[in-house]
This record gives C-alpha cells, sequence and structure tokens, in this order.
C-alpha cells in the first residue's frame, strides 16, 4: 500500500513543446501524473517496493505448528487426536503436522501479501535468489507458494537489510497506466507546461462562444467545469470519467484481523 505517487506516468504528447526548457516538462508530467493518479482514486500507476513478509503458523497456541493455512493434513503429525484452533476467525478442529488448503491434497506453503502485485522482480532467501516457476510459483496476484518441496523462512531479521536472516520480495504494486491514461497526462502536461514558459495555451472545452470582431469570449463558470475531480482539458477529463465517473478519492481496501501484514522495506 502507498500513500504518494511514487513515479510519473507514461505519456503520449499531443502537442509541440519544442524550445520549452526539459526541466518544465519533466515537472509538468510529475504535477500532470499526481493530478491524474489522484482524480482516478490513486489506483494507477506503478510503485517499486521491497516486502519482508511474515509467515503466519497455522495454530499459534501451539509451537509444533509452523506452516499457516486453512487446514492440516495428519499425516506424520505428532499427535493422533484434533484440538479446536481459531484460523482466520473461525474455529475449527485441527491436528497438529504439515498445514494444506482447501483444495491441496498436499503441504503448501505459501505467504499471502496484503496487496495485489503486478510482477516479481525478484525472491531472495538468505541473499540467494529463487527461481521463478521453479521455486515459487504466484496464484491470485497475492499469494507466493513455495516449490520443490521447500518452506518459506519461519522467521525475518529486520536488523540486516540482506544476506543471512533476510527474505525479500522485489515487486510492483498499482495498476498499470491506460493508453487513454497516457494521453491524458500528455495533454494535461501540455498545457502546464506552456503556461510555466508564457506561451500561449489551447482553449479548453469550456469555452462555449468566440466572437473573433468584437474579441468576446463567453466561458462556463469555473465551479461548473472543475467538479468531480476534473481539470478542463478534455482527453485528462474524458480519462477521469471513463475511469472514475463516481468521483471516488480512493481505492476501496479489505483488511483482515486475522492476516498479519507484511512489512515494507525502505
Amino acid at each position: 500500500m502507498y500513500s504518494d505517487l511514487c513515479q510519473p506516468w507514461p505519456y503520449i504528447w499531443c502537442g509541440d513543446l519544442a524550445g520549452v526548457n526539459p526541466a518544465v516538462t519533466g515537472s509538468a508530467v510529475m504535477a500532470a501524473s499526481e493530478i491524474l493518479w489522484s482524480a482516478t482514486g490513486r489506483r494507477f500507476g506503478n510503485c517499486a517496493v521491497k516486502i519482508r513478509p511474515c509467515r503466519k503458523d497455522c495454530n499459534t497456541q501451539w509451537p509444533q505448528d509452523t506452516i499457516w493455512s486453512d487446514g492440516v493434513l495428519t499425516r506424520g503429525s505428532y499427535w493422533g487426536w484434533p484440538y479446536p484452533s481459531l484460523v482466520n476467525g473461525i474455529w475449527l478442529n485441527l491436528a497438529c503436522g504439515q498445514c494444506g488448503d482447501n483444495c491441496s491434497c498436499s503441504a503448501v506453503s505459501e505467504v499471502l501479501l496484503s496487496e495485489t502485485i503486478n510482477e516479481i522482480t525478484s525472491v531472495t532467501v538468505d541473499g540467494v535468489a529463487l527461481l521463478p516457476n521453479v521455486d515459487y510459483l504466484v496464484y491470485d496476484g497475492q499469494r507466493l507458494v513455495r516449490m520443490g518441496g521447500h518452506e518459506w523462512p519461519l522467521c525475518q531479521d529486520f536488523t540486516v537489510t540482506g544476506g543471512p536472516g533476510s527474505w525479500i520480495i522485489e515487486t510492483s504494486i498499482g495498476a498499470p497506466v491506460p493508453e487513454s491514461g497516457k494521453m491524458g497526462v500528455g495533454a494535461l502536461a501540455l498545457e502546464i507546461a506552456k503556461a510555466c514558459s508564457g506561451m500561449e495555451c489551447g482553449l479548453s472545452f469550456e469555452v462555449q462562444k468566440v466572437v473573433r470582431q468584437g474579441v468576446t469570449m463567453e466561458r462556463i463558470r469555473a465551479e461548473d467545469v472543475l467538479v468531480d475531480n476534473l481539470t478542463g482539458v478534455f482527453l485528462a477529463d474524458l480519462f477521469i470519467r471513463q475511469m472514475n465517473p463516481r468521483a471516488i478519492q480512493d481505492r476501496a481496501r479489505a483488511y483482515s484481523p486475522d492476516h498479519m501484514p507484511a512489512r515494507l522495506q525502505g
């Protein structure tokens, strides 16, 4: 989860900015990205993060249980009878041993990430990089499953930033920017850069009437245009209306009291 835009959006210029200082255009793109990111509910734009997850036991009351999931396989268990345990808010009769889930008939070692991820850049355990589709798999965009009969580490050493004792997932969160968003941020950044450079800005769609001989221009009132997080720039507002028609201020999130969130490094 992130509260600020991490980097400017990719953009498509919708006009000519020849002669404009690159520093101005760079700042204009970042400003336009922040505006459209906020106006579309803060859900677009990738943010690179390092996640330090914590594996949750299937039963925290007994030290013998070391893998978290929805159920327990009794094969190879130390106890021959079940006992009640609170798992994800539901009381279940469990036997001590390897944990499975509702679909798997074998032991499953997995970690449930708090955010849906776009892609995983790397996974390292004790400083050693794991191979995707060989050492781990990703399900549902949130479940990281260990393969090859191995298990995820039981502990994290948060006093180190890598190497022995560390378990780090490098990934990106946030939805990719659509093509219409790239055009929208390019159009808005163009007008911001023109305004900062003293150049003539394009006519906004709020202009209702222009009389050239009498030099008369009639505009809609600003308070009638700049509602629902609109900007007055056609392509930018078309994207906002398309992606956030109800003017939602932030992404919806669900939290579970039984799930320990991972820590973000940095």
